[in-house]
C-alpha cells in the first residue's frame, strides 16, 4: 500500500516537473487566484455529491461530474490553482464519505493529487499553448481526462488486490470504456460551459437549469432502472426458491441472490437447526463458492450471530429469518460493490424480502425432508419385522422378487430356506408370551449371525422364518440349514430357565426347483411340510414326489370344503356293537365316509387329519353329530333300542360351544342323551387336559356317555380316569386281534378290563374278527365287542336290513 502511495506521489512529481517545463494553457478569464481557488473548490465539493452511478452485473461505474469543473478551471485559473482546487475539493468530499477510515482518505487524496497533476500536465503538453476554446484545447482536455481516469482505475485495482480482493486489469478493460464514454459527455459539457463563459459569461447561467434538470433526471432514471432490475431479480429469486424442495437448494438460492441483488461481495446465512445449534454458511460472489464457517456465533464485524431486528451499517446489512414467532436464523450481506460502497435502506428492504422468502422456503424444505424421512422410515418399517428387526413378509417378498429377476437376467443362482419352529406353542403356553418373544428374538439373532451381507433373513410371522442365500446351491443350503438348526436348538435363557425349541426346514433352489417366486415358494413349502411330517429328517430339499402328495392334500382340502358347504358326498356308515355275554346287538358306531367324485373313497384318517389342519374339523364334526343324532332319533321313533357312538376330535374339545350344539341337536330330534356315546382318543385328551376335562364335564352333565377310544395306545394315565366322567373304555384292536396267539396282548387286555371293572367303567373291544377272540374276551369280563365278526361298517339302510337278519 505504501509502495502504491509512493508511485502515485512520484507520478504527481513527474507531472509537476512537466508543468515546470511546459507553457501553461492560456487563462481566458482573469480572476484573482484566491477567488478562483475558492470558487473551484466549492464547485468540486458541490459537484462531488452528484455523481451518476451506472451498475452492471457485479461492477459499478461512477461518472464523476468533476471533469466538468476541470474543463472550466483551465479557463479561469492557472495549473497550480487547477491542481490545488481539485485536491482540496476532493479532500473535503472524501473526509465526508470516509470518516474513520484514514487509509482510504489518504489513498484518495494522493490519487486526486496524482490525477490532477498528471491530467493538467498532459493537457498543457497536448494543447501546446492553445486555449481551451480551440480545437486543440478540446483535444487536450479529452486526452487529459482519459489519462486521469486510466490512472484512477489502475490505482483502484491495485489497492483492491493489496487488500485481498480479486479485481484485475481485465476488470479495468471492461469498465474503463464505460467510464470514459460517460465522462466524455461531461467534459464536452464542461468545454461548452467554458466557451460560453469566455464569449458571454451571463449566457453561461442559462446552462445551469438544463444541466441541473439533466443531472436530476439521469440520476432518477438510473435509480428507477436499478430498482426495476432489483424487483425483477427478486421475482426470479422468489420463483426459484419456491420451487426448491431441499434445505441446501433454498440456502444456496438465498445466499447467491442476496449477494447478487444487493451487489454484495459476500453473503452469510446463520441457520438454526431443530436443536438450536447455529451453522454459518458464507457465499463469496467473486468465486461463486459457499463454505461453512466453524464459528457462526462470532462474525468478523462483532455483530451477534442471531437477532430479532434488522441491523444496518454502510458496510453490512443483517436481517432475521423469521417464520411466525420462530426465528430460523439471520441473513447478512457485506461490502457493497457500488461506486460509494455503502448499503442503504433500499438494500435492507430487499434483503428483508429475500429473508422472508428464504424462511418460508427453508421451513417448507425442512417439512418436505421430514415427510421424506418419515416416508422412508414407514417404508423401512413396512418391510421390517418390529420384534426381530429382520425383514417381514413384505420385505421378503420384495427381496425374493428381486432375486428371481436377477436370476432371470444374469443366471445368478440362489436358495430359499423356509424354517418353522417346533414346540413353540408349548413355550408360550408354559412360560408365557414374554418367553415366546425372547425365543423369537434369539432365533432371529442367531440366523442373522449366520447370514452374509448378500443374504436376507426374514420373519414371515409367528414362528416362521425364511432365508435367501445368494449364490447358493442345494449342498450350500443344506449345510446352512444344518448349522441354523443347531443354532436354533441351543437353549434360550428366560428368567433363569432354559427354554428350548427345534425346527423343521425346507429348501428350494433356483433354478433347480423353479425360476419364479411362486414356484420356489410352493416347493419350499412342500419340502417344509415333508420335514414336519418326518421328524427323522427335519431338513429336506424339495422332492417332486412329495409335491404330488402335497398337491393331493391341497386338492382334497378344497374339495372337502366344497363337500361340507354342499352337504354332499359325505355319508355315515354304521358298524354294529354287541353284548359279549348275550350276543344281543346294543348299538353301532357311526363312521364318516367321503366318496370323492373323481378319487373315490378317501381314507378317513387322511381327510380327518386334513380337516384338523385346515380348520374344517368343527364343521366336519357338526355334520357327524347332526346326521348321527338325527339317525338315532329316527331309530328311537321306530322302536329300535340302539345306542350310537359318535367320534369327536381334540379340536372339537377345545370348542366351548360344542356342549351347547349337542344339547340343541338332542332336543331337536327328541333323543335320550343316554343313547349317545361320544368317543375321543386318549391322545386328544392329554394334549390340553385342563380345557378338555372342562368340555367333557359339560357334556357329561347333558347325560351323554363318554368313551375313551384307542385306550392304551397314547399317554395312558390313570389320573384323567379319575377326573373325567368316563363311562366306557375301548380297547384298541392292536391288543385284540392277536389275543389267541400273543400272551402279552392277553395280559394287557386282562389288565385294562380289570381296571375298568374296578372303576365301574364298561369296556368295548375293537377288531374282533374270530369266535376264539370273542370267547376269550367274554371270559375276561369284557362287556361289548365290535369288529368284522359282527359286520363291517355299512350305510344306514343296509344296517337296518342287517338288524332284521341278525341272529347270534
Amino acid at each position: 500500500f505504501l509502495a502504491l502511495l509512493a508511485q502515485l506521489g512520484l507520478l504527481a512529481v513527474i507531472g509537476l516537473a512537466v508543468l515546470a517545463l511546459t507553457a501553461p494553457m492560456p487563462t481566458l478569464i482573469e480572476l484573482p487566484w484566491p477567488i478562483a481557488l475558492a470558487s473551484l473548490t466549492v464547485a468540486y465539493v458541490v459537484i462531488g455529491r452528484h455523481s451518476i452511478d451506472i451498475e452492471t452485473d457485479r461492477h459499478s461505474t461512477a461518472i464523476d461530474l468533476s471533469e466538468l469543473v476541470f474543463a472550466v478551471a483551465l479557463v479561469v485559473a492557472g495549473p497550480v490553482v487547477v491542481i490545488a482546487s481539485r485536491i482540496i475539493g476532493g479532500g473535503f468530499d472524501e473526509i465526508r464519505r470516509n470518516r474513520g477510515d484514514h487509509r482510504k482518505l489518504v489513498f484518495n487524496i494522493v490519487l486526486y493529487t496524482a490525477e490532477a497533476t498528471a491530467g493538467t500536465a498532459i493537457a498543457c503538453v497536448v494543447a501546446n499553448e492553445s486555449a481551451v476554446t480551440s480545437y486543440r484545447g478540446w483535444l487536450a482536455v479529452v486526452v487529459a481526462m482519459a489519462a486521469m481516469m486510466t490512472v484512477g482505475s489502475l490505482a483502484v485495482v491495485r489497492v483492491i488486490r493489496i487488500h485481498g480482493g480479486t479485481s484485475s486489469a481485465r476488470d479495468v478493460a471492461r469498465i474503463l470504456p464505460i467510464e470514459i464514454g460517460g465522462s466524455l459527455g461531461v467534459v464536452c459539457l464542461g468545454l461548452a460551459i467554458a466557451s460560453m463563459l469566455v464569449s458571454d459569461p451571463a449566457a453561461a447561467l442559462l446552462l445551469v437549469p438544463p444541466v441541473a434538470l439533466l443531472l436530476y433526471s439521469s440520476r432518477s432514471y438510473l435509480h428507477l432502472a436499478q430498482r426495476q432490475q432489483v424487483l425483477g431479480r427478486l421475482h426470479t429469486y422468489s420463483s426459484r426458491v419456491a420451487a426448491s424442495t431441499s434445505v441446501e437448494a433454498s440456502v444456496e438460492a438465498a445466499l447467491r441472490d442476496a449477494a447478487d441483488i444487493t451487489r454484495a461481495a459476500t453473503a452469510e446465512l446463520v441457520l438454526l437447526d431443530a436443536a438450536g445449534s447455529a451453522h454459518l454458511l458464507r457465499y463469496d460472489s467473486e468465486t461463486g463458492t459457499i463454505v461453512e464457517v466453524d464459528d457462526p456465533a462470532a462474525p468478523a464485524d462483532g455483530t451477534a450471530g442471531t437477532g430479532p431486528a434488522t441491523l444496518m451499517t454502510p458496510d453490512h446489512v443483517t436481517v432475521p429469518l423469521v417464520l411466525g414467532e420462530r426465528q430460523l436464523g439471520v441473513l447478512r450481506v457485506r461490502q457493497r460493490l457500488g461506486a460509494d460502497g455503502e448499503f442503504d435502506d433500499a438494500d435492507a428492504t430487499v434483503l428483508g424480502a429475500i429473508a422472508n422468502h428464504a424462511a418460508v422456503a427453508i421451513e417448507n424444505a425442512r417439512l418436505i425432508d421430514r415427510l421424506r424421512d418419515e416416508s422412508h422410515e414407514r417404508e423401512r418399517l413396512a418391510h421390517q419385522d418390529a420384534l426381530t428387526g429382520l425383514a417381514n413378509r413384505r420385505g421378503f417378498t420384495a427381496a425374493l422378487r428381486a432375486a428371481t429377476e436377477r436370476h432371470t437376467a444374469t443366471g445368478r443362482r440362489f436358495a430359499l430356506v423356509m424354517i418353522d419352529l417346533s414346540r413353540f406353542k408349548a413355550v408360550n403356553d408354559t412360560f408365557g408370551h414374554a418367553a415366546g418373544d425372547r425365543v423369537i428374538g434369539a432365533v432371529a439373532d442367531r440366523l442373522r449371525s449366520l447370514t452374509r451381507a448378500t443374504d436376507l433373513a426374514a420373519r414371515l410371522g409367528g414362528d416362521e422364518y425364511a432365508i435367501l442365500l445368494d449364490g447358493a446351491g442345494g449342498a450350500d443350503a443344506f449345510d446352512f440349514s444344518r448349522r441354523a438348526r443347531e443354532a436354533i436348538e441351543r437353549p434360550v435363557k428366560h428368567d433363569g430357565v432354559s427354554v428350548m425349541v427345534s425346527a423343521s426346514i425346507g429348501i428350494a433352489c433356483a433354478p433347480d426347483h423353479g425360476g419364479d417366486e411362486r414356484a420356489l415358494l410352493h416347493h419350499a413349502d412342500v419340502a417344509l411340510y415333508a420335514a414336519k411330517e418326518d421328524p427323522s429328517r427335519p431338513i429336506q430339499v424339495f422332492d417332486a414326489a412329495k409335491e404330488r402328495a402335497t398337491n393331493r392334500r391341497h386338492r382334497l382340502a378344497i374339495d372337502l370344503r366344497h363337500a361340507l358347504e354342499a352337504d354332499e358326498d359325505l355319508d355315515l356308515f354304521y358298524q354294529p356293537k354287541a353284548n359279549l355275554e348275550t350276543g344281543r346287538l346294543t348299538g353301532a358306531e357311526a363312521l364318516l365316509r367321503w366318496k370323492h367324485p373323481e378319487l373315490g373313497y378317501v381314507p378317513p384318517d387322511e381327510f380327518v387329519t386334513l380337516a384338523e389342519q385346515t380348520g374344517l374339523i368343527n364343521r366336519l364334526t357338526d355334520t357327524v353329530l347332526r346326521r348321527g343324532i338325527g339317525q338315532a332319533g329316527r331309530w328311537a321313533r321306530e322302536g329300535l333300542d340302539l345306542g350310537l357312538s359318535l367320534n369327536v376330535s381334540v379340536a372339537n374339545l377345545a370348542d366351548d360351544g360344542l356342549p351347547q350344539r349337542v344339547r340343541a341337536l338332542l332336543e331337536q330330534h327328541a333323543v335320550d342323551p343316554a343313547r349317545i356315546t361320544l368317543e375321543v382318543t386318549e391322545t386328544d385328551i392329554m394334549r390340553d387336559p385342563q380345557r378338555t376335562t372342562q368340555v367333557l364335564a359339560r357334556l357329561d352333565q347333558l347325560g351323554v356317555r363318554l368313551s375313551i377310544d384307542d385306550f392304551g395306545t397314547g399317554y395312558s394315565s390313570l389320573a384323567y380316569l379319575k377326573r373325567i366322567p368316563v363311562r366306557e373304555l375301548k380297547i384298541d384292536k392292536c391288543f385284540v386281534s392277536d389275543l389267541e396267539t400273543n400272551h402279552s396282548d392277553l395280559v394287557i387286555a386282562r389288565t385294562v378290563i380289570g381296571l375298568a371293572t374296578n372303576l365301574s367303567i364298561s369296556t368295548v373291544a375293537e377288531g374282533v374278527e374270530s369266535q376264539g377272540t370273542w370267547d376269550i374276551l367274554e371270559s375276561l369280563g369284557c362287556h361289548q365287542a365290535q369288529g368284522y365278526l359282527l359286520g363291517r361298517p355299512m350305510p344306514a339302510t343296509q344296517f337296518e336290513a342287517f338288524l332284521g337278519d341278525y341272529q347270534r
